[in-house]
């Protein structure tokens, strides 16, 4: 993402909240059964994409007594590959939105890849890190429990559309005092944002400045990263990038240390510069 879209206002930006429902909880062997989503900008909706799947597996009865989607509802629907180029279509120009969003991107990254779709590579913001950032009051950031917080019930949890419009209401309330602001200030208080992948691992959206993380991570070659911890000394270390790890405060790298010859976790916004491990830093 360049710095000319990081620094436009947020009223002058289309998002998406989209949501899906699923017959199970494991991405590699689950399938989508809904996926849902409202194409908003700050003054109001644009258009909705509402799509039940058929999974081509039974919905198991754990699942149905969740979203109250049973085999008979979605008999005769798309299945997932007609679905998805739509969808991708639907997602590009915009900042789409999810809540825990590591779920409805990993079950569509494993679509995509079963498919042969391809997902616009843009930051896909979490509202619920958006949520601890924000209402650090709530006991919990359940879409349902930071929607009554907020004044904007639904009438319904876990069926997609439902949820999709109230993950718009839930944002727009959330950062009511950031809309005066540009998406670089919406980005900073999240950790980190992910994105649609090139494979079903789970990647993540990085600045420019660190762009050289996401190549490798890729590749599977090394970089040179300067690591400053709050509190501690500004430390330059050469690392082969590994995956990401999401924790409540912060996003963190897991990476090969060629020091210590030993995996280790980095924390994202601890990285202030990455390039190439042939290449200098200074």
């Amino acid at each position: 993402m360049s710095d000319s879209l990081l620094d436009r206002p947020i009223r002058e930006l289309s998002f998406v909240a989209f949501d899906t429902e699923t017959t199970g909880l494991i991405p590699s062997s689950e399938r989508i059964v809904e996926v849902a989503a409202v194409k908003f900008r700050l003054d109001g909706e644009i258009s909705v994409f509402d799509e039940m799947v058929d999974p081509g597996i039974p919905i198991p009865g754990a699942a149905a007594r969740v979203h109250g989607i049973h085999d008979a509802d979605v008999k005769g629907k798309p299945k997932i590959e007609d679905i998805l180029p739509a969808f991708a279509e639907f997602l590009e120009g915009t900042i789409p939105l999810a809540h825990n969003a590591e779920f409805d991107i990993g079950f569509l990254a494993h679509e995509a890849s079963r498919s042969g779709a391809r997902f616009p590579r843009v930051p896909v913001l979490d509202t619920v890190e958006i949520s601890r950032s924000l209402r650090q009051d709530l006991p919990n950031h359940k879409l349902e429990t930071i929607s009554k917080a907020l004044d904007c019930p639904a009438s319904t949890y876990h069926r997609a559309l439902a949820d999709a419009q109230t993950l718009r209401d839930v944002f727009l309330r959330l950062t009511a005092e950031l809309a005066d602001g540009t998406l670089r200030d919406l980005m900073s208080v999240v950790s980190g944002a992910l994105t649609f992948g090139s494979d079903t691992r789970l990647n993540m959206w990085l600045p420019a400045h660190l762009k050289a993380l996401e190549e490798a991570f890729e590749s599977g070659g090394k970089v040179t990263i300067v690591y400053e911890p709050e509190g501690k000394r500004q430390d330059t270390r050469e690392i082969t990038p590994r995956g990401w790890m999401r924790r409540q405060t912060a996003t963190f790298l897991m990476a090969h240390s060629e020091r210590e010859n030993a995996d280790r976790s980095y924390r994202l916004d601890w990285i202030t510069r990455a390039q190439y491990a042939q290449a200098t830093l200074f």
